[in-house]
């Protein structure tokens, strides 16, 4: 169809949209740019171009491109989403981390599974290395520390910067409900943890510190359950519960007890971080699709 009129607008987002249905979703640079020089009144493939120039690290020039979009069309999701990451990109670490998970998610699933699997072993060997051989420990610790942080960035910056764009209207404007209730319950998992961290620092209830701990890192659980859609959010919403109110629990049992309510709330956090990688994000039924 686009061959036989090559000024038909939709024809011609259509196939650009369906070549990158066929590439698993990887968008063909110069045909998004193309379209965006052909049909500039066009917000889709004023969005598209704005992702390729995302996927590229033009993060000024992609802002641009949503702007314009969004003028277009306000209410076209792909170009709020897109617009959304243009604005959290002007934290350079952000920046950063997004030029490498749109790298990595262009790479085969397999091979992400082997360099996330890579990732844990190389961290418990140099781990152990570090027990094992202390005069290495002075140059190992600091490669911890980095791969440590890269995996806490790598959770919770997107909700954390969430939070940031809420404090204007241009980004609750932006945003949607669900990752703004999302940012919230994170910000509220680490300022709960760093209100326990200080009693338990500056009070004789020093068994605070173990609910610090796990509720601090149920964020990654709130994260994760943000991240899906569905029944699959549903269930990863209770592991976080249960890690949360085990995480306070372990701060109020006795000392006998408290570290098996912490463990069930780690082993939780870990469960539902690892079940967000799998399985499809399928609609709740509701009671008409029931009966």
């Amino acid at each position: 169809m686009v061959e036989r009129d090559p000024e038909n607008q939709e024809a011609a987002v259509l196939a650009t949209l369906a070549r990158g249905v066929e590439r698993d979703g990887v968008l063909n640079d110069e045909a998004w740019k193309s379209l965006a020089e052909q049909f500039p009144l066009n917000p889709v493939a004023r969005a598209g171009s704005g992702w390729t120039r995302t996927h590229a690290g033009q993060i000024q020039a992609a802002r641009a491109e949503f702007e314009q979009a969004l003028a277009l069309d306000p209410s076209l999701p792909w170009a709020k989403q897109g617009l959304v990451l243009a604005l959290k990109a002007r934290n350079p670490v952000y920046a950063l981390l997004l030029r490498f998970f749109l790298w990595f998610s262009r790479l085969p699933t397999r091979t992400r599974t082997y360099v996330l699997i890579g990732g844990v072993l190389g961290y418990n060997f140099l781990r152990r290395t570090a027990r094992a051989e202390p005069e290495l420990k002075p140059f190992i610790t600091p490669l911890l520390i980095a791969y440590a942080g890269f995996v806490v960035l790598s959770w919770l910056s997107d909700p954390l910067l969430n939070l940031v764009l809420m404090a204007r209207f241009e980004g609750r404007r932006l945003l949607a409900p669900d990752e703004k209730r999302g940012a919230l319950l994170v910000g509220a998992c680490l300022a709960l943890a760093a209100l326990l961290g200080g009693i338990a620092a500056l009070s004789p209830w020093k068994s605070a510190d173990l609910s610090a701990f796990g509720v601090g890192f149920t964020s990654f659980a709130v994260t994760a359950a943000y991240n899906r859609k569905g029944q699959k959010r549903t269930q990863l919403q209770v592991l976080a519960a249960v890690a949360f109110c085990s995480s306070l629990a372990a701060g109020i049992l006795p000392q006998q007890f408290a570290g098996v309510g912490l463990a069930i709330a780690i082993l939780c956090i870990v469960l539902g971080t690892w079940m967000s990688h799998f399985g499809e994000d399928r609609p709740r039924l509701s009671r008409a699709d029931i009966s």
